[in-house]
């Protein structure tokens, strides 16, 4: 007997996620590393279309505002192709930071934009 099942890639498939992942990265990265930085409301040009192409690196969400942060600090695309595990961890442990507690910020910023919308 053949099961059939249905697997679906909700993202970019039903739902294109991009928009609301920046948006939510965004906001992280803000308060992770521009936390004293009241003027940083809108990213720098060019970041937005540069995580959208790079966004295919990223493993768990978690790692979505180290994108952002890599990208800040001009980190070239093909390095972060070839190189994007060690990034995330030269860029977390150089302001000694951990996965769970940039989790724990970006899902607030989820759940709080989703109650807003």
């Amino acid at each position: 007997m053949v099961k059939k099942f249905l697997a679906l890639d909700f993202d970019g498939v039903i739902c294109d996620g991009l928009i609301e992942y920046f948006a939510v990265a965004w906001q992280t990265y803000c308060q992770v590393w521009q936390s004293g930085n009241q003027n940083l409301t809108n990213p720098p040009a060019g970041i937005l279309e540069k995580f959208y192409n790079l966004r295919v690196v990223i493993e768990t969400g978690w790692e979505m505002p180290i994108l952002i942060k890599a990208l800040v600090e001009k980190i070239k695309d093909d390095d972060i192709y070839q190189n994007w595990k060690d990034i995330v961890i030269y860029l977390i442990e150089k302001d000694s930071l951990s996965p769970h507690e940039i989790g724990i910020k970006l899902d607030i910023a989820r759940d709080e934009r989703i109650k807003k919308t």
